[in-house]
C-alpha cells in the first residue's frame, strides 16, 4: 500500500527523511526533519505516517540537518504485546510476549533468551517456545500480590546481537 503525507508543511527547502528501529519492537519508524530553514525538530512517524513522538536537536530556527538511525544487526525480530487477564494472589503460567523472525525456521539455533519485567518491581527469565516458521512465544509464570495494571516488558535476545522489545499488560483483578 502507498501512503503519502506531509509532516512538514512549513518546509520550503526539503525534507530529510531515514529510518531505525528505534523503540526495539521489530518495526521501523520513520525519522523526517527539514532542510535548511527548518524548525531544528526530528519527528519520528509510524508505518501510517503519523508522528509518534518528536525532539528537538537545535533550539534555533534555521538549521537544517540530515537524519539516520543505528543500522539494525541482522534481520529483524517483530515483537506483539499481549494483554493478560489474571487474579491476585493466584499464580498463573501465560503467554506474555509472541515475536516473530524474519530469518525464519534458519535461526532457532540461534539461541534466543528472554527476560521479563513485570512491572511491579520483580523480573525473571521468561520460557521461549518455538512454534515454528519464526514465530516464537515467551511464557512466564506470575503471581501478582495485588490487583492493578501491570506494564510488563519482554525482551527477547539472540547471540547474533538482535534484540526486540514488546509491551504487554497484565491487568489483575482482585483475589476471590
Amino acid at each position: 500500500m502507498i501512503r503519502s503525507a506531509h509532516p512538514e508543511p512549513a518546509a520550503t527547502n526539503g525534507i530529510r527523511v531515514g529510518a531505525g528501529d528505534l523503540d526495539q519492537d521489530g518495526r521501523d519508524e520513520i525519522l523526517v526533519t527539514t532542510g535548511f530553514g527548518g524548525d531544528g525538530y526530528v519527528r519520528v512517524l509510524n508505518d501510517r505516517l503519523q508522528q509518534k513522538s518528536s525532539f528537538l536537536v537545535y533550539s534555533w530556527s534555521g538549521a537544517g540537518m540530515n537524519v539516520a538511525a543505528a543500522a539494525r544487526a541482522g534481520l529483524p525480530l517483530r515483537s506483539d504485546a499481549v494483554t493478560l487477564r489474571l487474579r491476585a494472589k493466584t499464580r498463573a503460567r501465560a503467554v506474555v510476549a509472541r515475536f516473530h523472525d524474519a530469518a525464519g525456521a534458519a535461526s532457532t539455533a540461534s539461541g534466543f533468551r528472554a527476560t521479563i519485567d513485570w512491572g511491579d518491581g520483580s523480573s525473571w527469565r521468561g520460557v521461549v517456545v518455538n512454534l515454528g516458521k519464526g514465530n516464537v512465544d515467551v511464557v512466564g509464570t506470575k503471581r501478582y500480590a495485588k490487583r492493578g495494571t501491570y506494564a510488563i516488558t519482554v525482551t527477547l535476545a539472540d547471540n547474533q546481537y538482535r534484540v526486540s522489545i514488546a509491551h504487554s499488560k497484565a491487568h489483575v483483578r482482585a483475589a476471590k
